[in-house]
């Protein structure tokens, strides 16, 4: 599904990231660790082609096909959801006018048994606030309105970054089940997640970064073994919980 190689990439002159590599296969969570500044957000964003320049080395590929140099617009269009750190909905237009915005050309998307997408039965909190401007909701609204509008296209991919950042615990509760439940469908999904314990509980592969690259790469399991990793690079000792 997503192939990432040797990617080199940053914003201007400044190289976040120094040669990363990693694939998401479909119906698997890749959970992205490391401590802050070590280039797990400006993935996401190359991956998408949101960076003021090109990537400067390297390949990003999504089911074959190569994305460095497409639009954003295009990446999108090709399967491929993102929920930016912060949601970044639109706070002067409703829930429902954010919603719409996620679908390509205004119309519904549907899945491959014609199904269309509803973002009401995901998130039936939204329902009662359709009406509302985003500006207005809680934080874990709002997370889950960008969630929802990510998914409003119907991808096949999706990019989360660091969505139970600030929220109560039942809310990251919601949003853990919704992304474990998107996991089981088939939906392919690269996380960046602070909290270990979400983040370990919905990956099924873990990419630890540091200095701009992956330095681990293994399952939950294998990341809990491995001490000096955890010491290392995200500043754990002994056992993750």
């Amino acid at each position: 599904m997503l192939e990432v190689r040797d990617l080199h990439a940053g914003y201007g002159r400044g190289e976040v990231l120094q040669g990363v590599s990693l694939d998401v296969a479909p119906g698997e969570c890749v959970a992205l660790l490391g401590r802050n500044g070590v280039g797990r957000s400006t993935l996401l964003k190359a991956i998408m082609g949101m960076l003021p320049a090109p990537a400067r080395g390297g390949r990003v590929r999504y089911n074959n096909e190569d994305l460095l140099g497409r639009a954003t617009f295009e990446i999108a269009r090709r399967g491929i959801g993102y929920v930016p750190e912060g949601r970044e909905v639109f706070p002067h237009l409703t829930v429902a006018q954010n919603l719409l915005l996620g679908e390509p050309s205004g119309r519904p998307a549907r899945d491959a048994r014609g199904k269309a997408f509803d973002a009401y039965a995901l998130f039936p909190a939204l329902h009662a606030l359709r009406d509302t401007r985003a500006g207005v909701l809680s934080g874990g609204e709002q997370q889950m309105l960008a969630i929802a509008r990510a998914l409003a296209s119907r991808p096949a991919l999706l990019l989360v970054d660091e969505p139970t950042e600030g929220l109560a615990p039942a809310i990251v509760h919601t949003l853990a089940r919704v992304l474990d439940n998107l996991r089981r469908d088939g939906m392919g999904i690269l996380l960046v997640e602070q909290k270990m314990t979400i983040a370990l509980d919905l990956a099924q592969r873990v990419a630890v970064m540091g200095r701009g690259r992956v330095v681990f790469e293994g399952t939950p399991q294998e990341l809990q073994r491995a001490g000096s990793v955890r010491a290392q690079w995200l500043g754990i000792q002994g056992q993750t919980t």
